[in-house]
């Protein structure tokens, strides 16, 4: 999901670590949008890096054409607002971290509830965040709800899994309790490479070893599939 993080031009790391901490799709974020400004934007990069996410620059300078303007003839703060507008136009999402005053920051979210973008505003000095489908506020609790469902639906497909695995160790002959931990750790070793190998080409690697192997599918493979 491509994703505009931006905020107000002062805005400390804290600030955005705890943005993203309570954003209820940072996860779904795949790439980022950057403006390459001070603060929180800056901030931005520095998470999508430390996440492994692309970032794609906007410049606000835009080509010296007969059809374009160039920062030549447009003010800084108009061909700004221009590029932030842009950068909305090809955005799925925007997290914003901001004194809830800012008026380019306002701007920007302005447009992007006007495209029905999914975005999480978060008041840096309230400390608290509205998550929003366009101009429609969904309540966190819903969302807590939604995520609940989900954690007892892993849940029970793991144990669907263990099920079926333990049944088919049974029928290869592996009856005593050492038998099925050794033919399990072995299995398990082989699926985690060969995951690792299509997860890299298809997915994301984001995950660690000792990770359910449904939930490596289910959460890291199978939601990039088309």
């Amino acid at each position: 999901m491509r994703t505009i993080i931006t905020g107000v031009q002062n805005g400390i790391s804290e600030a955005l670590e705890a943005a993203m901490r309570d954003c209820p799709f940072a996860s779904e974020i795949t790439e980022v949008l950057s403006n390459h400004a001070r603060g929180i934007t800056a901030w931005g990069e520095e998470w999508a890096q430390l996440n492994n996410i692309p970032v794609t620059l906007f410049s606000a300078v835009t080509p010296t054409t007969p059809q374009k303007r160039s920062r030549k003839t447009m003010p800084p703060r108009e061909a700004a607002y221009k590029r932030d507008q842009e950068m909305v136009k090809v955005a799925d999402a925007l997290v914003l971290a901001w004194d809830g005053k800012y008026k380019r920051n306002a701007h920007m979210l302005f447009h992007a509830q006007e495209r029905g973008l999914r975005i999480w505003s978060w008041n840096m000095f309230k400390r608290v965040g509205i998550y929003m489908q366009g101009k429609q506020v969904i309540p966190i609790n819903d969302v807590q709800e939604a995520e609940q469902a989900d954690r007892h639906y892993t849940a029970g497909y793991r144990a669907a899994l263990l099920f079926t695995f333990r049944s088919v160790l049974d029928e290869l002959g592996y009856n005593s309790l050492e038998e099925k931990q050794a033919a399990w750790i072995l299995e398990r070793e082989e699926a985690i490479a060969i995951l690792r190998k299509v997860c890299a080409a298809y997915g994301d690697n984001d995950w660690p070893d000792d990770l359910s192997l449904g939930d490596v599918i289910t959460r890291h493979l199978e939601k990039y599939l088309p």
